[in-house]
């Protein structure tokens, strides 16, 4: 944690790591020359933290070096001063980062109205960045399934400490703030390693604890450029649609931007158990940058979620294909004469063996 002012919510911070957090860790904060009695607080209440006293503000990138440079323990995870982490938190984190192609792992980062903040976040050619889901409902199923994004805040980020190291940590250049963590992502990505977004983990994040708004934006802009410079032929491809409330197409499109195929799978009655059917289990791995919509009546929804699929409930799969029409590369299960009203770009098929068998060939 790298820490300048903001006392309060400092230790609102560590007060819920150290009530949350079950598994073994040890918590390390640098502090950047805080004025507000953030150092002698921490000392006080929180004695078994090992604080790092910074004599100037040297950023949070290069804080959050130090602290990464100090530590032995084989994860890092990077949080804010100003984000509220929940009892559990660590378990479906560190699970997550676990998976073969995995380099870093995010929560939902919500507001403190419950809100959500932000499910993972996209990035466009110009170097635009998409926070995906900020305002929306935190339980919204549109988003409650674990998938790949670009990169996620650094407000909480997992990442394995040799990993970290190995692409140079946090880039001096972004310092004092802003883009380090999407160029993190990316070193990672360069290296066949994904950021994966972790749904059921909700960490309350204030924003701009330590610093004002404005500031903040300037900040942000001036960051922007050298990362687009390094970054521009990487994202020269991306087509980020611009996201309104009118217009839930487009934010559909945004939230599966990074996928290779989508493919939608009419179940009917009932959700089958995803740990019978592997063919769909497997289709629906986030890491193999897939997006996998299944629609039943009823059932186990979440259990899809946790595979990485999205879930939806509905009675009416007619009207799902309609409402996304144009969206998917292959359509399980759905009556032809639908699919083909709906979704008349996408290849139907009747098994989800048949699904395997059309995305290999994409």
């Amino acid at each position: 944690m790298a820490t300048y002012g903001a006392r309060e919510w400092t230790e609102r911070a560590l007060d819920a790591v150290s009530a949350h957090t079950s598994v073994p860790h040890e918590v390390v904060v640098v502090d950047n020359a805080s004025t507000d009695g953030t150092r002698d607080m921490i000392r006080e209440r929180f004695p078994r933290v090992r604080l790092v006293a910074n004599e100037e503000n040297v950023g949070y990138g290069a804080a959050n070096n130090q602290a990464a440079r100090l530590t032995s323990a084989p994860v890092l995870a990077l949080l804010n001063s100003d984000a509220i982490v929940p009892p559990g938190w660590a378990e479906p984190l560190l699970g997550a980062l676990r998976r073969p192609g995995v380099g870093a792992v995010v929560p939902t980062l919500v507001h403190l109205d419950g809100r959500m903040q932000t499910a993972g976040a996209v990035l466009g050619a110009d170097g635009s960045v998409l926070a995906l889901g900020n305002g929306a409902d935190a339980a919204d199923p549109f988003y409650a399934f674990t998938r790949v994004c670009d990169f996620g805040a650094g407000a909480c980020l997992l990442v394995h400490t040799t990993d970290f190291l190995a692409v140079g940590g946090f880039d001096p250049i972004y310092d004092p703030a802003y883009f380090e963590d999407a160029d993190l992502c990316l070193k990672l990505e360069a290296r066949g390693q994904r950021t994966v977004y972790v749904p059921d983990v909700r960490v309350e994040h204030l924003q701009f604890a330590s610093s004002d708004p404005d500031r903040a934006a300037e900040l942000f802009l001036r960051s922007r450029a050298p990362f687009l410079e390094r970054w521009a032929d990487h994202l020269a491809v991306r087509r980020l649609p611009s996201v309104l409330p009118e217009h839930p197409a487009r934010t559909l499109a945004a939230r599966d931007a990074l996928t290779r195929a989508r493919v939608l799978v009419v179940c009917g009655d009932a959700f089958p158990d995803p740990r019978m059917a592997t063919e769909l289990a497997t289709l629906a791995d986030p890491v193999r940058e897939l997006r996998v919509t299944v629609i039943a009546a009823a059932g186990d929804a979440a259990a899809w979620s946790r595979c990485g699929a999205e879930a939806v409930v509905s009675e009416d799969p007619a009207a799902v294909l309609a409402a996304r029409a144009g969206h998917y590369d292959v359509v399980v299960g759905a009556d032809p004469r639908i699919a083909r009203a709906h979704q008349p770009q996408a290849l139907t098929v009747p098994t989800a063996l048949a699904a395997a068998a059309a995305v290999a060939d994409l």
